[in-house]
């Protein structure tokens, strides 16, 4: 070893002076056979989902590249990287993207972003290490290989990739970092910040698109692939090492991905439906019942949940569920396997566009806002009602007094209580069947004259009949012996 090898470091020699001999994918010539996996920041300020003027701050990102062919299968936006967001990385490389483009408005097969479970995931030591993604990988057959600290060119596909989307989407548009810190006297690009992560993930997964089917990796391409006239792009290649068998990659049952990699939250049923449970910092650190999410499915008939909860109160299940997409969750039932639970909802934007952080947050806030009006106006209003209340009962019992006065000897309680009959038929005959005016047409305002008159005549003849038609039906009820 050279004495300047020595003084400048093994980490800073490996970096910026060893000799680049070779490549990454050298010797896994089979799709699937290895990943590369790393987060990075989307270099965006956004805003919120609910109120566009409040501003997030930035999100991240977890691409999930295959080393063959370097076509990213997977790809995760979240708020906060963790080890539950590297299982919804591969839960999303493993599933299908039509619905999940469908949700963002785009048009995705399997020839643009395919599907495929892993059989070796290459990552740092970070989102990806901990015992809960080892032990979830190794539940659908996957392994993981931590690459050395400081050593980001051992994953360099992916860090390349972070580079391309970057450029393709944040960097182009308003409120971007570009990812580099703000310098002094330079505004503060937050202000430019125009779109959220509903709107930034779909801009993201076209640029995925456009980079597994139209970017071109002539230098990828073998003689092989020259020979049978392969398209030098990435999913050309793709096709191309599938159709030949070059694939590592044991099949995975979706409902067996569903229970390994999407994390579990308790929920509560209630005769209405199911409500999500949740606490985080977002709630305060509180238990709160989601009450925006309710879900009903085919399980919840079949065990009679709803009227269970009714008749014996609430209960609580678990349920597994993304917190990026709420439009179902399941549930794991004993006899009858993985159930689904659709979200019911009359907010056609909830499901689309909602995720569970921006959800919590939104609902702590209106409940605080609540709590403000309730406090600075409902308890103003209550007060005037409480004795506007105290002043009519009081007059009432008044002219309750003054009225009795007039009988002369005080009456009996049953002498005040008889006929009550013909009270009422009296009663109504003089007020109407409602204590109030029949509302008066506007017409009669816009007319002068002969016109107005026999506006007024009209309404006056069909509030007699009126009035005839209810003495005749009361008529009918005291002939018909009621006794009350």
């Amino acid at each position: 070893m050279s004495a300047s090898r020595q003084l400048m470091g093994q980490r800073e020699w490996f970096l910026n002076y060893r000799p680049l001999g070779g490549s990454p994918p050298r010797g896994f010539r089979h799709i699937g056979a290895v990943a590369q996996a790393d987060a990075a920041t989307n270099d965006l300020h956004l805003l919120s989902v609910f109120d566009r003027s409040k501003n997030v701050g930035t999100c991240h990102w977890i691409l999930m590249v295959d080393e063959f062919t370097s076509v990213i299968a997977g790809v995760h936006v979240c708020w906060n990287v963790s080890g539950e967001a590297a299982q919804l990385a591969m839960l999303n490389a493993a599933s299908s993207k039509v619905e999940f483009g469908a949700r963002y408005g785009i048009k995705i097969t399997d020839d643009d972003i395919p599907a495929i479970v892993f059989s070796h995931v290459r990552c740092d030591r970070g989102e990806f290490h901990n015992d809960s993604t080892r032990k979830k990988f190794a539940a659908i057959n996957s392994g993981l290989e931590y690459v050395q600290t400081g050593r980001a060119d051992l994953k360099g596909l992916c860090e390349t990739d972070h580079g391309a989307m970057h450029g393709a989407t944040s960097h182009k548009l308003p409120g971007t970092t570009r990812g580099r810190p703000r310098k002094r006297g330079e505004p503060d690009p937050a202000l430019d910040a125009c779109l959220n992560i509903y709107e930034f993930t779909g801009e993201l997964l076209r640029a995925v698109i456009i980079h597994n089917t139209v970017a071109t990796v002539e230098d990828r391409l073998t003689t092989e692939m020259i020979r049978d006239g392969v398209k030098p792009t990435r999913m050309s290649i793709w096709k191309w090492a599938k159709q030949k068998g070059y694939v590592s990659s044991a099949p995975c049952d979706y409902e067996h991905m569903i229970v390994n990699l999407c994390p579990q939250v308790e929920a509560v049923v209630k005769p209405n439906g199911i409500f999500l449970v949740h606490s985080s910092a977002e709630s305060g650190g509180y238990s709160i019942v989601i009450s925006r999410l309710r879900y009903v499915g085919a399980i919840a008939e079949r065990r009679e949940w709803f009227e269970t909860s009714r008749r014996s109160g609430s209960f609580r299940i678990t349920v597994f569920h993304n917190p990026f997409d709420l439009r179902k969750v399941w549930f794991v039932d004993t006899e009858y396997g993985l159930q689904t639970l659709d979200l019911v909802t009359d907010d056609p934007l909830l499901g689309r566009l909602a995720n569970l952080r921006d959800l919590v947050v939104a609902e702590t806030e209106l409940a605080a806002v609540g709590r403000d009006i309730d406090q600075r106006e409902g308890l103003q209003l209550r007060a005037d009602a409480e004795a506007y209340r105290k002043v009519t009962v009081k007059k009432a019992q008044a002219e309750k007094k003054v009225a009795l006065e007039r009988l002369g000897k005080a009456a009996s309680k049953s002498a005040r209580l008889r006929g009550r009959r013909e009270n009422r038929v009296s009663e109504l005959a003089s007020t109407g069947n409602a204590p109030m005016l029949n509302p008066a047409s506007n017409n009669i305002l816009a007319h002068e004259g002969d016109d107005a008159a026999s506006t007024v005549v009209s309404l006056m003849s069909r509030q007699k009949s009126g009035r005839d038609q209810c003495r005749q039906a009361i008529e009918e009820w005291l002939d018909s012996g009621d006794d009350t």
